[in-house]
């Protein structure tokens, strides 16, 4: 897979825009001779293109081919690093651990740098930047030295309503830990699945689901019009159950919707109405 193309060159001289800041996101460091290929075996996408100095974005499942965790990875020298959900981090490592056997691969937390997004103007200059390889329009990462000022920074609503508005899911907050299903939330179409590569954890039930054509609910963006209701909020068409709230910021979030739901019945969130996006 190649790196997406952003529409400026990476390294602009040009005004820098304003960067949001996940504070919720984090780094993991993988060192070793098999470090490649100790990930290619256990993650959903193939890594190969990370030594040439690509960004790939890959999941790691459970054995029944449910969602644990997403990474964005690139690799740094003769190292790999890897983004993940920072509350989850040290439960990640546990469980990246528990593969490594005899493997010749070290695992560790990174806290030398915090995470940059931004997609209306060019990456600031320093730190590891590169193009979100989950879709043309989401602009730029970066990981940020904390031992350097960052650059201009914004509320990371302005990132949230950019990727809904995409319909991208952004790791936990919009998928369940051992319970969401990738291809509900269409993340074989933002690049983080490579169906011709060779076995995975969770390979077996995700190729089915594709196949077979199994699904009962696909994640879409919605307006709201109301207060914003929680993650897990029912969505009702009339008195039926249509679907799941996932994450939304105030008039705009992520939804699980049935398949079979009726839209033209109204769609209601816990009183809040909801408009399925074009």
């Amino acid at each position: 897979m190649a790196p997406m193309s952003l529409p400026y060159p990476l390294w602009s001289k040009r005004k820098i825009m304003p960067a949001s800041t996940l504070s919720d996101r984090a780094l993991i460091v993988v060192t070793g001779s098999e470090r490649v290929s100790f990930l290619n075996g256990l993650l959903t996408n193939n890594l190969g293109p990370v030594e040439s100095g690509a960004a790939v974005y890959a999941c790691l499942l459970t054995p029944q081919g449910k969602y644990l965790f997403d990474f964005f990875i690139r690799a740094e020298g003769d190292r790999l690093l890897l983004e993940v959900d920072a509350a989850r981090r040290a439960d990640c490592l546990r469980r990246l651990s528990l593969y490594k056997l005899r493997a010749d691969v070290t695992l560790a937390a990174e806290d030398g740098y915090k995470v940059l997004v931004g997609f209306d103007g060019p990456v600031p200059e320093g730190g590891i930047a590169f193009a979100d390889p989950r879709h043309p329009n989401l602009g730029w990462r970066c990981w940020w030295p904390v031992s350097e000022p960052p650059p201009p920074a914004e509320d990371a609503e302005a990132y949230h309503r950019h990727r809904i508005g995409l319909g991208v899911p952004d790791g936990s907050r919009d998928l369940e830990p051992d319970r969401s299903i990738l291809l509900e939330f269409n993340l074989d179409s933002f690049n983080a699945i490579d169906f011709a590569k060779g076995c995975y954890i969770g390979q077996e039930l995700t190729a089915r689901t594709k196949y077979r054509a199994v699904l009962k609910r696909k994640a879409q963006p919605v307006r709201l019009t109301g207060p914003v209701p929680p993650p897990g909020t029912p969505i009702l068409a009339g008195e039926k159950e249509a679907g799941e709230l996932r994450f939304a910021v105030p008039g705009l979030g992520l939804a699980l919707i049935r398949l079979d739901a009726d839209p033209a019945a109204g769609l209601t969130a816990d009183g809040t109405a909801v408009t399925l996006m074009a």
